[in-house]
């Protein structure tokens, strides 16, 4: 998902399936200014130094090993297998599972990032995504879908890697989405309007916010019952099977 800053400080609530013990948060983490839930895993920023911390499942891959010499961040974004951050000190970093060379950050981005141009990261499930400050964007990793072939002149505002998928929201407030939500029966509907934000795309089925505030979503409905009745929001984050919502009125909201 699209991981930005966050500027609130606060004390950090998980809830939902613990199979992995992605929800049982360390006591020692204390308040945190920012969180980015991945596959089976959850990473956060201390608030006191914005290191990294994670926990959740104990897999021999790596993805809850933080470098040591990763420094204070301005952002962490979870994946699939792996998780990525933007650093204070102008460098992306990528660690857990490295097939499809998923944590292997290309040199022009880290040269983007030397530069301060790299402004956001999104880890998705087997790939990752950075917007530059020119407005495009980059991605590398697994590719099994074509989640990679986001246009390179394709001038964006908002992205969001996901499953086996990518989707931009455009500086026309278009939406443009690769990979397998953009097959045959997955793609988004021509009649979603105005576009602000999109979430990260899952297998069948994604939303955005229009640019009311509204959220909407397309393909399997199982996973979005209830989108209507939700008002007016400011962001959202897509779940495998479930969607949440911070409502304009400051209300968490689940579907």
């Amino acid at each position: 998902m699209l991981t930005r800053t966050a500027v609130a400080i606060g004390r950090l609530a998980c809830f939902g399936s613990n199979a992995d013990n992605q929800l049982s948060v360390p006591s020692a983490i204390g308040d945190i200014v920012g969180v980015s839930a991945g596959g089976w895993h959850t990473c956060v920023i201390i608030a006191t130094n914005r290191s990294v911390a994670c926990f959740g499942i104990a897999s021999s891959d790596g993805r809850l090993r933080v470098p040591t010499d990763i420094g204070p961040v301005l952002s962490v974004s979870s994946g699939g297998w792996h998780t990525c951050a933007l650093t204070m000190a102008r460098t992306v970093r990528c660690w857990g599972n490295p097939a499809n060379d998923r944590t292997r950050v290309p040199g022009d981005i880290s040269l983007a990032a030397a530069a301060g141009q790299v402004v956001a990261i999104s880890a998705g499930q087997s790939h990752t995504c950075v917007l530059l400050a020119n407005q495009t964007a980059r991605c590398w990793g697994g590719n099994t879908d074509g989640e990679l072939s986001l246009p390179p002149t394709l001038r964006v505002v908002w992205l969001a890697a996901g499953d086996r998928s990518t989707c931009a929201v455009t500086v026309n407030q278009t939406l443009v989405c690769v990979g397998l939500i953009s097959q045959a029966g997955r793609g988004p509907p021509p009649d979603l309007g105005p576009v602000a934000q999109v979430g990260a795309p899952k297998a069948a089925h994604n939303c955005i916010v229009s640019s009311t505030g509204l959220p909407k979503c397309w393909g399997d409905s199982r996973y979005y019952t209830g989108v209507g009745s939700i008002g007016t929001v400011s962001t959202l984050a897509m779940g495998g099977e479930h969607v949440c919502t911070l409502t304009t009125a400051g209300q968490l909201r689940c579907f």
